[in-house]
């Protein structure tokens, strides 16, 4: 389904679902909310590229954009070109390319050797942290690791990392699919 009349409107890069069913679209021009069937474009957010959409713990939106991390009020909550958002062990955290990956609320920073985090995926006691080059690394609350089994993602963007229901870990980036599978790296769709 067509978003706008404006191309770039129409590359989604991000669709989110909140808590309360409403659907968003994050775009390279805007950012859409679905509305009784139509996509309407929410103000304030028309000509930039949004990276990421996440909740609060009070349920306001937080948007990700090249410009930083704005609530939907726009008022700003983080300076910089914010790539992902994701809530971990009761924070919300997030991924600053340039930067690291930093905790809001004033928190510190915790993955500065991540300094181009382009994806985050949190579980109860992980914080996984794909890169633009450096690979992919686990936050554990305290520390900041590489993970060595996945060496082979470091030189090439990871984009997106899940887990799916039988616990195994998919990571979508520049060379491809790749499925992390007991302790194994399988490419499963090349480039």
């Amino acid at each position: 389904k067509t978003l706008s009349k404006n191309a770039n409107s129409n590359f989604v890069r991000k669709l989110y679902k909140t808590r309360d069913g409403s659907v968003f679209a994050g775009t390279n021009r805007g950012l859409f909310r679905l509305s009784d069937g139509n996509w309407v474009e929410e103000p304030g957010f028309n000509q930039k590229a949004i990276y990421a959409i996440n909740e609060d713990s009070a349920g306001g939106l937080l948007v990700g954009t090249p410009g930083g991390l704005f609530s939907t009020d726009k008022k700003p909550r983080l300076t910089g070109d914010v790539r992902a958002i994701a809530d971990f062990q009761g924070r919300s955290y997030a991924a600053v390319f340039g930067t690291g990956v930093t905790g809001l609320e004033n928190q510190p920073e915790v993955a500065q050797e991540a300094q181009m985090p382009t994806a985050l995926f949190a579980e109860a006691d992980k914080l996984w942290i794909g890169t633009a080059k450096n690979g992919v690394f686990i936050f554990d609350g305290r520390e900041t690791k590489q993970e060595k089994a996945l060496d082979s993602l470091r030189g090439a963007a990871i984009r997106k990392i899940i887990k799916d229901a039988s616990n195994n870990y998919w990571f979508a980036g520049e060379r491809g699919l790749f499925l992390y599978k007991d302790g194994n790296l399988e490419n499963v769709i090349p480039n």
